[in-house]
């Protein structure tokens, strides 16, 4: 009797110990995940920038991040200190490669500061997360988190520093790239971004408020020329966020002159969006977070774009690289408002956004030698149709 109970006492300490051990190490377990859950909050948990404190953490992550991260210089602003900086996100960051680029604006109104958050937010994720490594193999990525950095600094100023809207401040002729007359922030935007990258396929400028993706026009109440392939990407855009998608003109309720996504589309042909965020110009910082998760997968969406449903390839002339009109039978007429789509003298490349179908492509050399194809678009890939001229 005596052995058995001391056997049953060793057997019962052994569970217990077994028992302890098990609760012990559930306990660990959840302890850690807790810790990582925080850290992911803490990490996610963004609180607003200041034009320096903004500047700092883009130059942090351009020497932490050097072979796929880069800060460029565009220029000094209206206030004479501050200058537009732009992040450039690509494989081979210090050259300019036969890739398409797409752009990120935010902080054009400088009392919108959750812009400039949402841009910052997106470069941070971007140089981060393995997931993205395909699309920064394949494209050439740009955020400008403050284009207006002297409104930004000047106790957030809607306005730059003498006093315009930059929003509305854009060259209204678009057969040119003529800027009297604009204010030096646009100037660099064009002179330093645009006019030294070709192929700005796709963008989106950053705003607030209205939780909306907005499309052109909003000088006139036409339709752009391209107008079923660009709703049909602020479709599943705002699917993402459950915005609405609308012409800016409807959202506006009135027609506005000379903003940057009508200079955008009809100067270059961009697929170029105004993403208007959230419910208010500055919310609280504990709401950012939420915010910026909820709008990354639409703006995913729009760099991606590209590389599905797109007509692309090098139209040469002796094999030599050759700038010629690519027209799109049914969508390019004399008519449109936009500056005609052309492949770029440097590498011969164009590209043409498409929904999935079957279409008729001229390409026009020096306005006389024309070639002309049929071409079927699917929705998975790109369709490469390379054109050599005599």
């Amino acid at each position: 009797m005596k052995d058995d109970v001391q056997w049953n006492l060793i057997a019962c300490g052994r569970s217990g110990d077994a028992f302890t051990r098990f609760h012990l190490f559930i306990m660990l377990f959840l302890l850690v995940s807790a810790i990582g859950s925080f850290r992911v909050f803490a990490a996610e948990d963004l609180s607003y920038h200041t034009y320096d404190t903004m500047l700092s953490e883009l130059r942090r992550l351009d020497k932490a991040h050097s072979k796929t991260g880069k800060l460029h210089d565009l220029g000094v602003s209206s206030d004479g200190r501050t200058r537009v900086w732009a992040f450039k996100i690509s494989d081979n960051v210090e050259k300019e490669e036969d890739e398409p680029n797409v752009l990120l604006t935010g902080g054009v109104h400088g009392n919108e500061p959750v812009a400039s958050e949402m841009a910052l937010f997106t470069i941070q994720r971007l140089l981060s997360e393995d997931s993205h490594r395909t699309l920064i193999d394949k494209t050439q990525i740009w955020v400008i988190p403050i284009l207006n950095p002297a409104g930004h600094a000047a106790n957030n100023s809607h306005c730059n520093a003498n006093r315009v809207d930059l929003n509305r401040n854009f060259p209204a002729d678009w057969t040119n790239d003529n800027l009297d007359g604009i204010e030096i922030e646009i100037q660099n935007l064009v002179k330093n971004f645009h006019l030294r990258h070709d192929h700005v396929v796709a963008g989106i400028d950053l705003h607030t408020y209205g939780q909306a993706y907005l499309l052109p026009w909003a000088y006139t109440h036409k339709k752009p020329a391209d107008w079923d392939a660009m709703k049909g990407l602020a479709d599943r855009m705002a699917k993402t966020s459950g915005y609405r998608v609308l012409q800016l003109t409807e959202y506006l309720g009135r027609t506005v002159p000379r903003g940057g996504a009508d200079y955008q589309y009809g100067r270059y042909g961009t697929f170029c969006y105004g993403l208007e965020l959230g419910t208010s110009h500055a919310p609280p910082a504990g709401q950012l977070g939420h915010i910026c998760r909820k709008n990354l997968p639409g703006i995913m969406i729009m760099m991606n774009r590209v590389h599905t449903s797109t007509l692309t390839g090098h139209v040469t002339r002796n094999g030599k690289p050759a700038a010629a009109v690519v027209d799109v039978d049914g969508i390019d007429k004399p008519a449109n408002l936009r500056t005609p789509y052309m492949s770029d003298a440097t590498f011969g490349r164009y590209y043409r956004i498409l929904l999935p179908g079957t279409y008729r492509v001229r390409f026009t050399l020096e306005g006389k030698k024309m070639v002309k194809k049929n071409v079927i678009i699917v929705d998975n890939r790109q369709t490469v149709l390379d054109i050599e001229f005599p």
